[in-house]
């Protein structure tokens, strides 16, 4: 008899596709759908004990998908004419989580971070993004603000479109959008009536911090910021050749080697770095919202367990300044001839 033995929740982790396995009578063809797109359809013979286990479709999704949440299903079809099928929604996670998916999605939006608190500052760009299950939710935003004289106000803002469940959206701000004249922002209170993002506004820092783009664990575009000191280092690689019987440089590439610091962070505050030093994807953001590609060469992080102890992430990365190649030409002779030959 064809059945499935073990599978998956209705709402899952991409980290959480290890194994599916099943029991047939016969040789089980089982296809993995993603998105509505076949990844994988391969024949299986079962062991003498009538299961087959199949591993690693964590791999196979991440390969496969075309979105961080993707509707997938396992079909599976014997030579006895026996069907079976499971379906559920997938969101991509390259993290493996001590929780369900649906645990934490009531406690998290999904910014890649195990944590309700972020740090900003005026003139950075920020971003979150919103999915749930079940009914239909109101996002409200609460700024709070205080005075010269100290006095502590506070405004709410009820977004009008409801954001429906099984939608993915992205929330993009930056803390300058709620500047009000003659008050200072220091928090930003995002809710949709189960889960909450705070972001502690800290306006005590220059405005030539460096500001990074990475993909978070759950493929998604996030934001980071070095507050810190940074220490930059101009180099150059030159190829030398002969030309006319000189030395000449034939190729010159300058970069920059630059080290930032995250300046000394609270438990709540380092963990959106542990999601950037080990994202595969980093973009340095410039004034004018350009990017450019970065590798990191070197990170050193400095952490403990200890709640009164500050954590400090340091990365060191590369970026070219300017490139200059010459192109010679092609040369008969060298230059011990006369130069007519040339």
């Amino acid at each position: 008899m064809l059945k499935f033995i073990s599978y998956f929740d209705s709402l899952v982790f991409g980290s959480e596709l290890k194994e599916v396995k099943f029991s047939s009578d016969t040789a089980v063809t089982m296809t993995f759908v993603v998105g509505g797109t076949e990844a994988l359809s391969a024949t299986y013979t079962p062991t003498a004990q009538g299961t087959v286990i199949v591993y690693a479709l964590d791999e196979v999704f991440a390969a496969s998908r075309v979105s961080a949440v993707s509707v997938c299903s396992i079909r599976l079809a014997n030579a006895a004419g026996e069907n079976a099928e499971v379906s559920f929604t997938c969101i991509q996670c390259s993290a493996i989580i001590n929780a369900s998916a649906a645990a934490y999605l009531e406690q998290f939006f999904l910014i890649g971070t195990c944590s309700n608190r972020k740090k900003t500052a005026p003139g950075r760009q920020e971003r979150f993004w919103l999915y749930h299950t079940g009914d239909a939710r109101t996002l409200v935003r609460t700024c709070k603000y205080i005075d010269d004289a100290g006095q502590i106000t506070s405004s709410a803002y009820s977004y009008p479109e409801t954001v429906p469940a099984g939608q993915l959206k992205e929330i993009a701000f930056m803390a300058d959008d709620f500047a009000v004249e003659g008050k200072t922002l220091f928090r930003i209170d995002w809710s949709d009536g189960i889960r909450y993002l705070t972001y502690e506004v800290d306006t005590r820092h220059d405005i030539d911090a460096m500001h990074f783009e990475f993909e978070n664990i759950f493929g998604l575009l996030d934001d980071i910021t070095y507050f810190g000191l940074r220490e930059t280092e101009l180099q150059a690689e030159m190829e030398t050749g002969m030309l006319n019987g000189r030395w000449v440089n034939q190729k010159l590439k300058t970069y920059q080697t630059v080290k930032v610091h995250s300046g000394y962070l609270s438990r709540d505050e380092y963990m959106p770095y542990m999601a950037f030093v080990s994202s595969p994807q980093k973009m340095l953001l410039d004034e004018n919202g350009g990017k450019t590609a970065v590798v990191i060469t070197e990170q050193e992080t400095k952490y403990d367990n200890d709640n009164s102890a500050m954590a400090d992430f340091n990365i060191t990365f590369r970026r070219d300044v300017d490139a200059m190649s010459v192109s010679l030409r092609a040369r008969i002779f060298d230059s011990t001839f006369d130069n007519t030959f040339n």
